[in-house]
């Protein structure tokens, strides 16, 4: 009985030792998991240091979007520059920066990428539309692309004149040589040229259309027009505690919604496109950056920042 005793004395000790042990371990761990749940996905997530991460040059209309990517991929929140798609277009071909996203490039910006003698490659990003807004008590729900074109060349002024209320249409413009005058200019307009703009109904920027304190804002009788993505991101966020109870209209019948655009059946869709310059090895810090925003990761960042993913 005494020699048995001595050999179990050891395994118990050793057994207790080996449960504190596990014991210390697992509250350890599980400790971790408690206080930050996220810390395995946050991780897998960083995808560059700093110093490698690729320059980046993108549009006005992308700025929350490329923000968000570098927060995501560095785990590190800094603004991206944003620029003119003309001066985007001039960096890449100058080597100043690696990746663009711009919207369709003009003739123009395709002949000077070809013109530069270099060869590049494009890849879809996302999607974005010319958007029409008006004030959410008119009963217009949808107009015709003809009736856009009569409304901004001046040949229609009243509602009346497109099944609408006995009311004047106040139809607000965009500076000209702007990108999204430009669009207006291009894709609805075409050949007919637009009414000249009176001062009270020229908006100075995308955001003034929003903004609670302009004319413009909930005003009756109006019409506008802006990007769908500064619509629902720059000043129509409900979680920041701003709303605009401006409606947006459907174009033959057609409403703007994600499903639209990214089908492309809504009339005026916008494509956002990733250019490179081809000379970039496979592998490297740029073609890693395409290939992460091109996957189910990419494409989650982008929906998290507000935008619409392909």
């Amino acid at each position: 009985m005494k020699r048995s005793m001595q050999v179990m004395i050891p395994i118990i000790i050793i057994v207790l030792v080996s449960a504190l042990c596990g014991g210390c371990y697992f509250a350890f761990y599980t400790g971790i998991s408690k206080n930050n749940p996220n810390a395995e996905n946050q991780s897998a997530s960083i995808t560059f240091k700093n110093e490698e991460y690729p320059r980046v040059m993108a549009s006005f209309a992308m700025e929350n979007l490329v923000d968000k990517v570098r927060e995501r991929l560095t785990g590190n929140a800094q603004d991206e520059k944003c620029a003119s798609e003309d001066e985007i277009i001039d960096k890449l071909i100058n080597n100043e920066i690696d990746i663009a996203i711009v919207p369709e490039l003009t003739n123009e910006q395709r002949e000077k990428l070809v013109s530069s003698g270099k060869s590049f490659e494009s890849f879809t990003l996302t999607k974005d539309a010319l958007v029409f807004m008006t004030n959410s008590s008119n009963s217009i729900e949808n107009l015709t692309s003809s009736d856009l074109v009569k409304i901004y060349s001046g040949e229609i002024e009243n509602w009346s004149n497109v099944g609408g209320q006995d009311l004047e249409i106040k139809a607000y413009q965009k500076p000209a040589g702007s990108y999204v005058q430009s669009l207006m200019e291009d894709k609805v307009m075409k050949n007919t040229d637009m009414k000249d703009p009176v001062k009270e109904n020229l908006i100075g920027d995308n955001i003034a259309i929003g903004n609670l304190t302009s004319e413009y804002y909930d005003e009756e009788g109006r019409i506008g027009y802006t990007l769908y993505n500064y619509y629902k991101i720059m000043y129509n966020n409900q979680n920041e505690g701003v709303y605009n109870p401006d409606k947006l209209l459907s174009v033959d019948s057609v409403s703007p919604t994600t499903e639209n655009m990214l089908n492309n059946s809504y009339p005026y869709t916008i494509t956002y496109y990733i250019i490179i310059n081809s000379s970039n090895p496979q592998g490297n810090n740029v073609r890693r950056w395409v290939g992460t925003m091109l996957s189910e990761e990419g494409k989650n960042i982008i929906k998290e920042a507000g935008y619409i993913a392909n």
